[in-house]
Parts: structure tokens; C-alpha cells; sequence
């Protein structure tokens, strides 16, 4: 709890921009690090794939028009959403979507409604 002999005494103006400098250095830099990250999976995504199972696995989906790993990571949430449907899924589907609602709340009730239509869940207990 807060009280007179615990509290720091305030910075000084020189020490609060000496501290302001180091914090816009260092939020430069982990700025920097997560642009270099992003980048870095866009590369990744946009390559062809190359493994033979996953090539299988588009080409059996109807999707072997030089498929990218963007296309199989999508197709792997939408096909895991059809066969599961888990909540979790319908979710992350409808967030790549552009469909996602500003509740929490909201977005539970959709995924709830959609998972109504997943046949697969219709015996399922509320709350698996």
C-alpha cells in the first residue's frame, strides 16, 4: 500500500527525459524487431509449397493452381472448423474473415449459432 515512506521522490526534468530518451530508444528497436518479424512470415507465406503432403492435401481440396503456404494455413483452419468445430476455430475463421463483433460476448453467441450448422456438433454439452 501506498504511503509517504514508499513513494519515489519525482524526477527531476532532466532525469525524466534522460528515462523518456532510453524508453523511445527501446521502443524503437522492439518496433523495428516486430516490422522484421512480420516481414519475415509474409516471405514465409507467400512461397510455394514444396512438401508432397501438403501439395496432397491442396490438390485433393481442389487447390493445386501453385498453391502458397497462405492457402494451405487457411485451408487447414476452414477444413479443421468443418470437420471439429470448435469454438476457438469459428472464431479465428471469422477474425480472418473481417467478420469478427466488438463484444466478447456477441462473438461467443456467433460462434455458437454457426456451430448449430457444423452437424458434427449438434450432440455436443455446452461448454466443450
Amino acid at each position: 500500500m501506498a504511503n509517504e515512506q514508499n513513494l519515489r521522490p519525482p524526477y527531476s526534468p532532466s532525469e525524466a527525459r534522460e528515462y523518456g530518451r532510453k524508453g523511445g530508444i527501446e521502443s524503437g528497436k522492439s518496433k523495428r524487431r516486430k516490422r522484421m518479424i512480420k516481414e519475415t512470415i509474409e516471405i514465409v507465406l507467400d512461397q510455394p509449397i514444396k512438401k508432397p503432403e501438403m501439395l496432397e492435401t491442396m490438390s485433393v481440396l481442389g487447390l493445386n493452381d501453385s498453391p502458397k503456404y497462405r492457402d494451405y494455413l487457411i485451408a487447414s483452419i476452414v477444413t479443421r472448423t468443418a470437420e471439429i468445430g470448435t469454438v476457438s476455430d469459428l472464431v479465428r475463421l471469422a477474425d480472418l474473415l473481417g467478420e469478427t463483433s466488438d463484444t466478447d460476448e456477441a462473438l461467443l453467441d456467433e460462434a455458437k449459432a454457426m456451430l448449430a450448422m457444423v452437424p458434427s456438433c449438434i450432440d455436443r454439452k455446452e461448454g466443450e
